[in-house]
């Protein structure tokens, strides 16, 4: 574990899928979503309970 990566990624513009998918093609297995307010207007396919 102590050599385990750690990335950081916004979700941009991306639809939920394009994010998974971009996900999977690094093969990133968790996402931790660290937002005080995870939740967007703009975009809420990354609101809390769709993550």
């Amino acid at each position: 574990m102590a050599n385990t990566p750690i990335f950081t990624i916004g979700h941009s513009t991306h639809s939920l899928e394009d994010f998974v998918i971009l996900l999977r093609q690094h093969r990133i297995e968790f996402v931790i979503d660290v937002r005080s307010t995870p939740y967007s207007r703009r975009m809420p396919q990354f609101n809390k309970e769709n993550l």
